[in-house]
Parts: structure tokens; sequence; C-alpha cells
């Protein structure tokens, strides 16, 4: 029993780690207002406070303490759990990334509503990502999909429009985006929907779904540069589930709230 449990809160932190690294991707539009650009190489730990729905669409939330990392080097970027990205196109409007991420997939483990659903698997996704940017704002676009078939089995498509501004002299940034993730059937169904099986086995009644807009989501961070090393990064996400994933049977709660604290450290 101590050993499952283990397990079971490692799984719980590993999947909270890529959560805060994929919402903390707008550290890009830090980095290039702080870096010193002389350096061809950047590495950031730091430590983070999250809290967040126990799934998407889930009426109850978890608060966790983790730790992270990222590191670059030219036009290659790694962290633990969102893989390797390289960015073989930029120029002063277009950017082109290409990488490989992890997808952790969900556990009906996680959250007492989940009971009798199938278990989603863990799988590896590509991605390709292509930004507009221009001086006052950038628009994005990232599709990945399951390479595997293993996990999800599906695509998605998450397009941006962010922004970023200091507020205070050149110490404090805020950075406003909003986004819109799009998703086939295959991936909204193994998330969403309710087979013959799970009806059974859930008590939840079948329910399918079809290719169409997932969620819409506001998020603000805020980046206080204590000096040349340390940082403090408030993160506020707010992501509205719409449409037919709103009526899922799963979803007890359209509209998530999910906030992070960190701190970090820039060698």
């Amino acid at each position: 029993m101590f050993l499952f449990s283990l397990i079971k809160n490692l799984k719980t932190t590993f999947i909270l780690f890529f959560l805060m690294i994929s919402s903390l991707s707008a550290e890009d539009i830090k980095e290039n207002i702080t870096l010193n650009e002389i350096r061809n190489y950047d590495l950031n730990i730091g430590l983070g406070i999250i809290s967040t729905p126990n799934y998407e669409g889930s009426e109850n939330s978890i608060s966790r303490t983790i730790p992270f990392i990222n590191f670059k080097y030219n036009k290659l970027s790694f962290n633990p759990v969102s893989g390797v990205k390289i960015n073989f196109f930029n120029n002063e409007n277009w950017l082109l990334n290409y990488g490989v991420g992890l997808n952790l997939g969900r556990d009906p483990k996680q959250d007492i509503n989940l009971s009798g659903l199938n278990k989603i698997n863990w799988t590896l996704e590509p991605k390709v990502e292509a930004k507009y940017k221009s001086k006052y704002y950038s628009i994005s676009s990232e599709l990945a999909y399951d390479i595997f078939q293993k996990g999800h089995k599906g695509y998605y498509l998450k397009t941006s429009l962010g922004s970023g501004f200091p507020i205070i002299g050149l110490n404090t940034f805020i950075i406003p985006s909003i986004s819109f993730t799009y998703a086939d059937n295959t991936y909204l169904n193994n998330y969403f929907g309710i087979d013959n099986n799970e009806s059974s086995s859930s008590g939840y009644s079948i329910y399918s779904l079809s290719d169409g807009i997932k969620d819409i989501s506001a998020n603000v961070i805020g980046i206080y540069k204590i000096n040349d090393k340390f940082s403090l990064t408030a993160n506020l996400i707010y992501k509205k589930l719409i449409g037919q994933v709103a009526k899922s049977p799963i979803v007890f709660k359209d509209n998530n709230i999910t906030t992070i604290l960190t701190l970090n450290y820039n060698y």
C-alpha cells in the first residue's frame, strides 16, 4: 500500500510539473527582454506553488509545491517534461519550431468523478509551431499529434495571441495572452466522450463528440525581476470549456482557474 501511494503521488507531481512548464511557455517573451544576448545558452531552475483542477472539467482542485528546470542552447531547448524543441527558422517577423513533447494522459484515479472510465496512456507528441512577431504582439499556432497512437490517439491545434510590456521601469513585466484549442474527434472522445463500456462501468450516459473547439483561455503572467539572477513569476490562467465539450457528462465545471507562483534562478 505504501509503494502504491508513493507511485501515485509521484505521478500526480509529474502531471503538475508538466502543467507548470507548459503554462510558463511565455517565458520565451521574458527571455527576449531580460537575457544578455551575448550568451548562447540559458539555464533556469526554480520552485513553484501551483493550484489547478484535477482534470479539465473537474470541480476539485489540487495544490502542490514542485521544482522545475529549463535549458536552452542556441536553437535547442529542453526540459524533462515538455521535451526537445528546435528552432529552424527565425527572422524579424517569423519563427518556426519543431519538437517532441510528452503527453501524460489521464488516470481515472486522479478524481472520483473519473471512476469507471478508461485510462488514457502517456505518449509522445511531435509538435510544429509557427509564430508571427511584431513590435506589440505575436500570433502563434502549434499542432501536436499522438505519434505512437497509444494515448489520446488524436491531434489538436492551439492558436494564441499575446503581448508583453513593462509596467514599472524595466523590472516588472506583464504578459497577457488569449488562445483557443481545436481538436479532432478522436482526441475529444478519449478525454470527454463516454463509450458503451465506460457507460456500463461508470454510470454516465453514452456521449460522443465530433471535431471542434475544445476551449478558450485567457492567461496573464506577471514577472518581477529581483536582480540579474532571481525573479518572481505569477501566472493566472482562466480556461473555458465550450460547446459539445462543456456538455460532456464528466465536465462538472466548465470554467477552470489555475494559479502558479514561482521563484526563478537564472544561471
